[in-house]
């Protein structure tokens, strides 16, 4: 029966064409442009098929386009086995298909790859508009699936009506199975090659931080348990960077640190938890110096720089809990090894910087003095930009003595060189400062503009942060970035929702319900699946959790059919329609059935002519009805009832 034929009208077949597009559209970015050329090119050959302007590819031109498509993926894909080219080999076979469409078995076919398809959209995102879009190409593909059984076409009001009314009649069960499922671990993982990377890098140029500050794509949120601290205390440690070449920082991790010490007095704790988006390294974001750490998704350890790392690269979105200590400075030892990598500058550069802060040391200033002589000149004479001018070979040189103008990157770089001439050791620490406060569901948003630089010194067995940054532009740790920058700065940043206070508000709307999206349906893991279930049963057992289920799937069904029943009732004017209903009803059954223009009382002789045991029966019935459809009278309808319901089928 599946091999008969199918005939498929011209909006039949664009059905299945616009559900197709509709499906392949977000999934472009994913594969090879000529998949997408190869899309309308077939999609267009198919329509002009119907109107017998084009011929009917035989199946050897069919075999010979599979084989070039076989032959375009091998090149993209050339070593390459991944989620990419397994995405790009299953949109060629829905491609293809519609092209050999010759069956029901075929139509069939192309639905049940279109799903999987729809899938592969979840697969890539998890946002809430992904799950939306992906519930709109569902609906348009069971359309679509269900016009190919229509033998004709119905009014599109009703249509739409009608498959409408079966979307919906799919989400309680949707929703129940997502609720009571057992929750189960991904069955495989992006390989690292192919973890899009985002937010800074291991090393750190001058100018980096310039360049990242303009995105504005969200870093991780942060809800506390307790009041949130200042904006000034907001600082998030994401790295630490202890060698210097004279451009670049970067991280040397042969010393041998004993382990930072952390306070463990929960009065000088804060908790929070972050919803860390997936940016393709190790690395994690905590205030000041974490004392616990917690996720159920992965493992994560701190390490010796007080800094939170993770075990595995970080693929999706992640939750974590972290309790950090208030205080700024974090206590650590030093050996002589992470002394002299702390205190190791480049050999012959930077002159005019070494001269000076030789000078000092032979005035007799204290490490305080310097810090303060630093902080002086650069409040009285430097200024804070997005576009500092270029820099030579001696890059601190010329920005201390020269230009003058710079982002956080320069100051931190320029202060941590000064304090290394003056035999300090110093390091550079790479995260965020601040965030915005979402006001909605009371959490913080970090985002990319809110990546900074700052210092730690070490003195008296302590790590001290300063930040040079606030010398110049105290406002940018107080209240943000845009506080600190100039009118062309601020430019830069293309934040013109802003401008607009109800774009600013829609902007932290839709932000908060991705937020609550992530919390309460991605990370409905096993563990939240189970206090879910206790709170709403009063246990996790799996015998009070089978019944449950039943009884809610039999009320759901009864829900359902109590819905189909009031919309098919059948409403009478007068009690004798409803016995002429019945009676109707009764003898269809036996193979008789009014006809057009027929009275009761001749429908009943008709009847009784060929039924003479029924002839009693119908007579009285037909009586009653003409007396009270003429006469005015009142009808037995208990009486005419149950005489119906006494006639034999």
């Amino acid at each position: 029966m599946n091999d008969v034929p199918l005939i498929l009208s011209r909006r039949k077949i664009t059905g299945l064409l616009l559900a197709q597009a509709f499906i392949i559209t977000p999934l472009l970015v994913h594969i090879p442009l000529w998949i997408c050329g190869l899309w309308m090119a077939i999609a267009l050959w198919r329509w002009q098929m119907l109107g017998d302007k084009w011929f009917t590819p035989h199946k050897y031109l069919i075999n010979v386009i599979t084989i070039s498509c076989a032959a375009g993926l091998y090149v993209n894909f050339t070593g390459r086995v991944g989620m990419d080219a397994a995405l790009a080999l299953l949109i060629c076979t829905f491609i293809l298909k519609v092209l050999e469409m010759r069956n029901l078995r075929d139509a069939q076919l192309i639905v049940f790859i279109g799903f999987i398809a729809i899938s592969t959209q979840l697969l890539l995102s998890q946002t809430i508009g992904a799950a939306v879009y992906a519930l709109i190409c569902s609906g348009i593909l069971m359309s679509s699936w269900r016009g190919i059984y229509l033998h004709r076409n119905k009014p599109f009001k009703q249509s739409l009506r009608r498959n409408l009314s079966i979307f919906f009649q799919t989400i309680p069960i949707l929703l129940v199975l997502f609720i009571v499922l057992p929750r189960i671990g991904p069955l495989w993982t992006m390989p690292e090659d192919q973890v899009p990377k985002s937010g800074f890098s291991e090393n750190l140029s001058l100018g980096d931080l310039g360049e990242l500050v303009r995105n504005h794509d969200a870093a991780f949120r942060v809800s506390f348990d307790q009041e949130k601290p200042n904006h000034s205390d907001l600082y998030w440690r994401g790295l630490v960077l202890n060698q210097f070449d004279g451009k670049t920082w970067t991280y040397n991790n042969a010393t041998t640190s004993l382990r930072t010490e952390t306070e463990k007095n929960s009065s000088n704790l804060i908790d929070y938890k972050i919803i860390l988006e997936a940016h393709g390294y190790r690395w994690l974001f905590a205030l000041s110096q974490p004392a616990r750490i917690k996720s159920e998704q992965n493992n994560l350890r701190i390490n010796r720089e007080g800094l939170v790392r993770s075990s595995e690269i970080i693929r999706q979105r992640m939750q974590y809990e972290v309790s950090s200590t208030t205080h700024p400075d974090i206590y650590q030892e030093l050996s002589d090894v992470d002394k002299n990598t702390l205190l190791a500058l480049p050999d012959n550069s930077n002159p005019q910087t070494r001269q000076l802060v030789a000078q000092w040391l032979a005035e007799g200033l204290t490490t305080d003095d310097i810090i303060a002589e630093m902080q002086n000149n650069i409040t009285r004479e430097f200024s804070y930009t997005l576009q500092p001018p270029a820099l030579g070979t001696h890059s601190i040189d010329d920005f201390l003595f020269k230009t003058k103008s710079g982002f956080c990157e320069h100051f931190a770089s320029s202060f941590a060189f000064v304090m290394r001439s003056a035999g300090v050791p110093a390091r550079i620490v790479v995260g965020y400062q601040g965030g915005t406060w979402n006001e909605i569901e009371q959490y913080l948003l970090v985002s990319q503009a809110d990546a900074h630089a700052w210092v730690e010194i070490w003195i008296d067995n302590h790590w001290r942060r300063i930040d040079p940054t606030a010398f110049v532009a105290p406002g940018r740790v107080e209240s943000g970035i845009d506080e600190a920058l100039t009118q062309n700065d601020q430019q830069l940043l293309s934040r013109r929702w802003q401008q607009s206070p109800w774009l600013w508000q829609l902007q932290k709307r839709w932000d908060a319900a991705g937020y609550v999206w992530y919390k309460f349906v991605i990370n409905y893991d096993n563990d939240n699946q189970k206090r879910f279930l206790e709170n709403i049963l009063g246990s996790s057992d799996p015998w009070r959790l089978v019944f449950s289920l039943v009884g809610l799937m039999l009320f759901t069904a009864a829900l359902i059919a109590s819905v189909f029943w009031y919309r098919n009732r059948r409403i009478f004017s007068a009690e004798y329609e409803k016995i002429v209903y019945l009676l109707e009803k009764k003898l269809k059954k036996r193979g008789y059935q009014r006809h057009n223009g027929e009275s009761v009382s001749a429908f009943c002789r008709r009847v009784g002519s060929r039924e003479t045991q029924l002839t009693h029966q119908l007579t009285k019935i037909s009586i009653e009805v003409e007396k009270s459809l003429y006469a005015s009278t009142d009808i037995n309808l208990v009486a005419l009832t149950k005489m119906i319901r006494e006639i034999r089928v």
